[in-house]
């Protein structure tokens, strides 16, 4: 199947239709068999990103700039690498590559691949990056230790004392690896039952400036009902715009078993309704 020519769609609406344009932002996108299907609508750029990262298990970096250029999109069958490459076709980018593949992409908008911290506007075309690292090292990573990073997660969720298992979840918080410090804090979540080390997860999850918002859907039809509460908080203020997430609260609150978590999902729901 010749999937660059026929075997998928990928297209980038700009100056879109009026209906299109003023439809609410929302993304669904999955994974299956390494190719990428779904769509966005009119979704920022970092949120969209960070819902593929956290897919293929790859950080991402953008610059504030371009961090909230909407994006609208539909994916029939494109590889993660393809997939980025057409969507960042017009900003200066770098592909970060380990032994393992693709590990790491980092955006920094129209003009040359430095952090600026404002929109920099040149004639040049945009310039794609691709370094490929022997022992790669996390963006923001203290040392690139990969073994410790590991050592440190393993501990966060395995060891039997919770004092223990508390300060790994700290020391790991401060490596700068988000996409590792955030997937074990979901992990903690998920098993966890000591308060000290639940909340400080819980910290780590919602100083999150972007959450994806897939292994949050997923802890909102958890077991405890003081983590769905918890995981609709984090929707309703990350995933307002996302029609999974309407559809989950509607669901939540007509058929939980818990009526504190029905009353959250109605009170939340109106909310962002509201809004």
């Amino acid at each position: 199947m010749i999937f660059l020519a026929i075997g998928f769609m990928f297209t980038l609406l700009v100056g879109a239709a009026p209906v299109l344009a003023q439809a609410a932002p929302h993304i669904a996108v999955t994974l299956r068999e390494a190719r990428l299907l779904g769509n966005a609508q009119a979704a920022p750029l970092q949120q969209f990103l960070a819902e593929i990262g956290w897919l293929a298990g790859i950080q991402v970096y953008v610059e504030a700039p371009v961090a909230q250029e909407p994006v609208t999109v539909v994916f029939e069958g494109l590889t993660v690498e393809e997939g980025l490459r057409y969507l960042l076709r017009n900003n200066q980018h770098v592909l970060l590559y380990s032994t393992a593949g693709l590990v790491e992409v980092r955006v920094y908008g129209k003009g040359k691949g430095e952090s600026t911290g404002a929109a920099v506007k040149t004639d040049q075309p945009p310039r794609v990056v691709e370094v490929t690292l022997a022992a790669y090292s996390p963006t923001g990573s203290a040392g690139g230790d990969l073994m410790e990073l590991a050592r440190l997660q393993a501990k966060a969720l395995n060891h039997p004392n919770p004092a223990d298992r508390f300060r790994a979840l700290d020391e790991l918080s401060a490596s700068g690896d988000q996409r590792l410090i955030l997937e074990t804090a979901l992990g903690v979540l998920e098993q966890e039952r000591d308060p000290e080390v639940l909340n400080s997860a819980l910290d780590i999850v919602a100083g999150q400036a972007v959450v994806p918002l897939e292994p949050v859907l997923k802890l909102a039809d958890g077991q405890d009902p003081t983590h769905r509460i918890w995981a609709l908080e984090l929707l309703s203020r990350h995933g307002k715009s996302d029609p999974r997430v309407s559809e989950l609260f509607k669901r939540v609150a007509e058929n939980d078993v818990e009526e504190e978590v029905r009353e959250s999902a109605w009170s939340l729901l109106n909310q962002m309704e509201a809004d």
